[in-house]
């Protein structure tokens, strides 16, 4: 196989289209997740910035090289396509600079958007499916891979078997399959590090919709407010059309209602962090705090301090809650 030139190559590598006035112009979740990813500098080159993108992609290729290790060491030992499934995917991607962020921790399509490739026994060669899925679906789909016979044991499961999707036949309720052609909403959400508050994503259609949790003050709907994009029309995610589409944005707000109330859920997992901070920090005075979070965070100074501040007291006034027991 001919790959070209390195330097034709490097044509098809894109830069990614960042929007200007970072970060006052940007929405406060972006501007602090870049900041907190420390990809803040102001004056990267494209050199710079293709760098990081090649670098991805030739990891990329060396997980296409590795996995076919894995399947010659399958073949070796008699097993094949015609008597084996394989599930290939991922827990997350990678943001490669996109909207000016690395690592994962974020609902744009470079963190969000995964791969999930099957093949085996009946399943389609070539098939491209572009009906949504979730990793939700992994396991009902390995159940019917595994031709389950007690569904009954799975009723609650929040996933179904892409299987039929695949062109296989599927032993599996009607329930919990997905049909081709079903218009099918997926739901993903995430509270952990390099982000500020909660966020709560739907993709249903060609539409994202982005959420954010509004607990603490901070956090208002007025700075905070939604995202939605048209993913088809604008990969790069880049345009906002919240206040053009306030149906669409209802409807798609109205799914995520029906399966949890995204601000009890945000609630819920700021008094879980400020249990945690009690349990470690709150038996220190503030003078204590104060040094051994300096010597945890370099540059930590006393702006930080104030919020740190200000965030313990907010939630202060709400008690500090019990062990969250799950």
């Amino acid at each position: 196989m001919r790959l070209g030139s390195p330097k034709s190559r490097r044509t098809k590598i894109l830069l990614p289209k960042w929007l200007p006035g970072f970060p006052q112009e940007w929405h406060p979740y972006d501007s602090y997740m870049s900041i907190s990813k420390h990809v803040e500098e102001m004056n990267y080159t494209s050199e710079e910035i293709l760098k990081v993108r090649k670098t991805y992609y030739a990891m990329c290729a060396e997980a296409d090289y590795l996995l076919n290790r894995v399947w010659e060491a399958l073949t070796s030992k008699g097993y094949g396509l015609d008597n084996t499934f394989v599930v290939y995917v991922s827990d997350h991607g990678e943001m490669n600079m996109e909207h000016r962020q690395v690592w994962k921790n974020s609902m744009y399509e470079g963190s969000s958007r995964v791969p999930f490739a099957i093949a085996g026994p009946g399943v389609a060669k070539g098939r491209r499916v572009t009906q949504l899925s979730s990793l939700l679906d992994v396991l009902p789909t390995l159940l019917d891979m595994g031709q389950e016979t007690d569904w009954e044991r799975h009723a609650e499961l929040a996933g179904k078997s892409v299987l039929l999707l695949a062109g296989a036949p599927s032993s599996a309720p009607p329930q919990l399959v997905v049909t081709p052609g079903a218009d099918r909403a997926v739901v993903s959400q995430y509270h952990s590090n390099m982000g500020n508050t909660g966020s709560f994503m739907v993709r249903k259609g060609p539409w994202k919709y982005i959420r954010f949790g509004h607990t603490l003050s901070a956090f208002s709907p007025q700075r905070y407010v939604p995202l939605l994009f048209n993913v088809d029309e604008d990969p790069s995610e880049t345009q906002n059309l919240a206040g053009q589409h306030s149906q669409i944005l209802g409807q798609l707000d109205l799914e995520l209602q029906d399966l949890f109330d995204p601000e009890d859920v945000d609630r819920r997992v700021k008094s879980e962090d400020f249990r945690l901070y009690h349990r470690f920090f709150g038996s220190l005075d503030q003078k204590q705090l104060r040094k051994k979070l300096e010597r945890a965070y370099a540059g930590f100074d006393a702006e930080d301090f104030k919020k740190i501040q200000l965030w313990a007291k907010e939630l202060a006034s709400w008690g500090v809650p019990e062990l969250l027991v799950v």
